[in-house]
């Protein structure tokens, strides 16, 4: 008998967290940890690390990521680098706890904020320069640095008691420094655009979506 009973607490319990039915989630996270899976169109590995105060109406995160590809089918070409984002969160409206139409409890939090992002990236590229018999083959490095400071605002709710989905919207500067090893390559890439946008300086958007788990 006791175990039966001890069966259907266990049960009871998992069912509990699995759909969202307990209480677990009526006060604030200590952090969450996300993924950015917009970069990896960029073919970059990001994660970002969101700690909260004490009250759940501020947070700082911090978030890192890796660029590295590698493509032979137009032009061999070897990309790699490195980037941060700090982000600064006021909650207008905290985490807080809501119910659904089915009845399930979830978390819903709206926040404001002020971003910067940069990083370093390098390009190992190979082309040919030139047109007809005066084609010839050259190799060219570019390596660069950015930086992106910005404002955004973003929607972030809960799902099945763990799971955090992150939709956000800004805009901010972009400036960026570039260098050539190959004198030649600026006519080259006047028209070949890589996967990473790195000579990109001016506005530009910050939209996205970010997969996390609320510790």
């Amino acid at each position: 008998m006791k175990s039966k009973i001890t069966l259907f607490t266990v049960l009871a319990l998992t069912l509990s967290v699995a759909f969202g039915q307990d209480s677990v989630h009526q006060t604030i996270p200590n952090s969450i940890v996300k993924f950015l899976p917009i970069e990896l169109a960029y073919s970059t590995f990001m994660i970002e690390l969101e700690d909260f105060n004490k009250q759940g109406t501020k947070s700082t995160s911090f978030g890192i990521g890796a660029t590295y590809s590698e493509r032979t089918d137009y032009e061999d070409e070897k990309v790699s680098g490195i980037k941060g984002e700090l982000i600064h969160r006021i909650y207008i409206s905290p985490f807080s706890q809501r119910t659904s139409k089915k009845g399930r409890n979830y978390m819903l939090g709206i926040y404001g904020g002020l971003f910067v992002r940069g990083g370093y990236e390098k390009i190992e590229s190979e082309f040919y320069f030139g047109n007809g018999a005066t084609s010839t083959d050259q190799t060219n490095t570019r390596e660069g640095t950015w930086i992106f400071p910005g404002a955004m605002i973003g929607v972030a709710r809960t799902y099945w008691d763990k799971l955090l989905v992150d939709l956000y919207v800004g805009a901010g500067v972009r400036a960026v420094n570039v260098d050539d090893s190959n004198p030649s390559s600026y006519d080259f890439y006047g028209y070949y655009y890589h996967v990473s946008p790195l000579d990109y300086g001016g506005v530009a958007p910050n939209i996205g979506i970010k997969i996390g788990l609320w510790l």
